[in-house]
C-alpha cells in the first residue's frame, strides 16, 4: 500500500502536533487506515519529509532578507520615518555581520585539505548539476548529501 498525499500530509501534521508516538501510531491505524505492518515505515517516511522540509538554501534566504530590509529602509526613508529606516538598516548590518569587530570570511580553504583535493571533489560534484557552476564547495557537498538521503 502506498500512502496517499493526504495521508502523508496528515501524518506529518500529527508528528508535529502530538508528542506521544503511541498516539500517532493509533491515529495511523484508526484515522489514516494504515496497515499495522506499514505504520513504522510510514512514520519514518514522514520524518524524512519533515527533515527535507526543514532544509533551506541559506544564501537564498539571506538574499530575500536583504531585499526586504532594503525595501523597508527605502519606504521608511521616503515616508520620513527615520527611526524605522534606521532600524531596518541596523537589521541589515547585523544580518551581514558588518558591525562585528572581525569580518568573518568564508572561503573554500578547508583545514588539512589540499587545493588539488578540493578541485577533485568539485570535479565530482559539479557534473551532478545540483547548483550553478561556481557554487561554493561546502554548499555543493550539502546539496549532494541531501540528494543522497532523498529517495
Amino acid at each position: 500500500m502506498v500512502m496517499t498525499e493526504k495521508q502523508i500530509e496528515t501524518l506529518i501534521l500529527l508528528l508535529c502536533k502530538i508528542p506521544q508516538l503511541s498516539l500517532v501510531r493509533a491515529a495511523c491505524r484508526e484515522q489514516l487506515e494504515i496497515p499495522e505492518k506499514k505504520i513504522e515505515k510510514s512514520i519514518a517516511e514522514a520524518r524524512r519529509l519533515i527533515t527535507v522540509a526543514a532544509d533551506y538554501h541559506r544564501d537564498a534566504e539571506i538574499g530575500k532578507s536583504l531585499i526586504r530590509y532594503e525595501d523597508l529602509y527605502h519606504q521608511a526613508y521616503k515616508a520620513k520615518e527615520l527611526k524605522l529606516a534606521l532600524s531596518a538598516e541596523k537589521a541589515r548590518v547585523a544580518l551581514l555581520g558588518l558591525a562585528s569587530a572581525e569580518k568573518v570570511e568564508v572561503t573554500e580553504n578547508l583545514v588539512g585539505v589540499e587545493s588539488v583535493e578540493l578541485d577533485e571533489i568539485r570535479k565530482h560534484l559539479e557534473p551532478l548539476e545540483l547548483a550553478p557552476v561556481g557554487t561554493p564547495l561546502p554548499e555543493l557537498a550539502r546539496l549532494a548529501a541531501l540528494k543522497v538521503t532523498e529517495k
